[in-house]
């Protein structure tokens, strides 16, 4: 996909790790996670990262592993509760790491 960007003529892409973002500090007003957390190899380091990189809010969009089986496709993948359940991590793990984001 980047290089689909460099022949098209628009600007690269920004290659980083959510672990080892490629930004100054306070580099942004506000940061997003779209479910990708739990794709995270080190939850902590990356989370200290996009804090380190933000200097307003932080939105995190992830599943709370605790009402998983609430979520509609239960009925049809039963089964893989549990295996996604042991996936995501808890909304308090993030929120305790993350800690107080000034306003």
């Amino acid at each position: 996909m980047r290089m689909q960007r460099i022949n098209a003529n628009k600007v690269p892409a920004v290659i980083g790790t959510a672990d080892s973002l490629p930004f100054d500090e306070d580099a942004f007003d506000a940061s997003m996670a779209m479910l990708t957390v739990h794709h995270w190899p080190d939850l902590e380091k990356g989370l200290k990262e996009l804090k380190r990189v933000t200097r307003g809010q932080i939105i995190i969009m992830t599943y709370d592993p605790y009402a998983l089986d609430v979520f509609w496709n239960t009925y049809y993948f039963s089964e893989l509760i549990e295996v996604e359940r042991s996936r995501y991590p808890g909304i308090k793990r993030i929120t305790d790491i993350l800690g107080e984001i000034p306003k």
